[in-house]
């Protein structure tokens, strides 16, 4: 890093940094060097010392990609929205009598944080010892697009905000399954694709269904919210041909 970014290194990010902004195009290919190059975990506090050329505070990564032009969520629809037309390109080239198969997988992940005063963090679990913190979390709900070709691309991912973060600052509140009826409605894919979305039986909801329905898209989730193929506690295996599933 401190000797510069090499002239292959910046060709080959060419195709996508020159349809950036300037601040976006210089910095893609560091931000990308860096989670390859970084030597153990790679913590936000790794990646942004690497990235800046010295050790700073943890999470400045974010912080710095602040620009009044630009927010941080710019990189994600356009990184996504270069990558599946690169891909339908790719594709349209080989599959041209049918159309062709996608997948849509959506999910909500956690990221736990022993901070008190944190803002928007959802309380998981509460603890019975007052003497131990309780588990809360952010929460990120996520989504990916797998490709007939076997090409995984990820959706931009969406925050959830909890009721009262959004009191406090006037922003519209939306669940997690509104969250992904969103992403339903914003995701791109080609109107030749034959579109299957799969989630988990927590996000079996009303307005999922119309946004599927809408767009046309098949749906795919567990009807037993324990995700067991076979009856009572015990999950499947084949080494019990007896099971039911």
């Amino acid at each position: 890093m401190l000797l510069g970014i090499p002239s292959d290194v910046k060709r080959f990010f060419r195709p996508v940094s020159s349809s950036l902004s300037k601040p976006i195009s210089k910095a893609i290919a560091p931000m990308v060097l860096a989670f390859l190059l970084a030597p153990h975990y790679r913590r936000l506090k790794t990646i942004a010392g690497m990235v800046a050329e010295h050790r700073v505070h943890a999470g400045t990564i974010s912080r710095r990609l602040i620009n009044p032009l630009w927010t941080t969520r710019d990189w994600y629809e356009e990184l996504a929205k270069t990558t599946i037309g690169w891909i339908n390109r790719y594709e349209r080239k080989s599959i041209i009598e049918r159309k062709r198969k996608w997948i849509v997988v959506f999910d909500s992940t956690y990221h736990s944080s022993m901070g008190r005063v944190m803002q928007n963090l959802m309380e998981t679990s509460t603890r019975k010892d007052s003497r131990r913190r309780n588990t809360k979390q952010h929460v990120f709900v996520i989504g990916m697009i797998i490709t007939e070709s076997g090409t995984r691309i990820p959706l931009p991912r969406r925050s959830y905000y909890t009721q009262a973060y959004c009191k406090e600052h006037g922003k519209q509140y939306r669940t997690q399954a509104q969250l992904i009826a969103l992403m339903i409605r914003e995701a791109m894919v080609p109107k030749d694709v034959d579109v299957t979305v799969v989630y988990d039986s927590a996000f079996d909801a009303d307005i999922i269904h119309k946004k599927c329905r809408k767009r046309g898209f098949r749906e795919v989730s567990p009807l037993d919210p324990n995700r067991n193929l076979a009856e009572g506690d015990q999950s499947y295996s084949p080494a019990k041909p007896n099971s039911t599933v």
